[in-house]
């Protein structure tokens, strides 16, 4: 809920643990942004990440943006600029924009609707 007042709540196995380590551990500077929550919001968010986070090991380095990340690339690299900078769009890390059911963790192309 903390995470969702402001954008989609990723899935935690969409970046390693690290990265949520140190996304959580910055919440002061949130992509320019003051996300600071309460220390035992922290600790409660943290253990929920960690426990479903995606394995390191498949990861090169530390990712801050799920849009860093080489599956992300490899799975959007083909969307034109154009689609990108569509009003109901607006950035790749708009999730909800073309997947209508990233609320449920639901990212399957069958589903995929690009706006115009």
């Amino acid at each position: 809920q903390e995470c969702a007042a402001c954008h989609l709540a990723y899935p935690p196995y969409m970046l390693p643990s690290k990265s949520w380590q140190q996304l959580m551990q910055g919440l002061n500077r949130h992509f320019d942004t003051d996300a600071s929550l309460s220390d035992q919001e922290i600790q409660s968010i943290t253990r929920y990440l960690l426990k479903y986070a995606a394995n390191d090991k498949y990861f090169d380095g530390v990712p801050l943006r799920i849009t860093e990340t080489s599956r992300f690339r490899q799975d959007h690299g083909d969307i034109a600029p154009s689609v990108r900078q569509r009003e109901a769009v607006k950035s790749l890390a708009n999730c909800m924009a073309c997947h209508p059911g990233a609320a449920r963790e639901s990212f399957e192309e069958a589903d995929l609707k690009i706006p115009d």
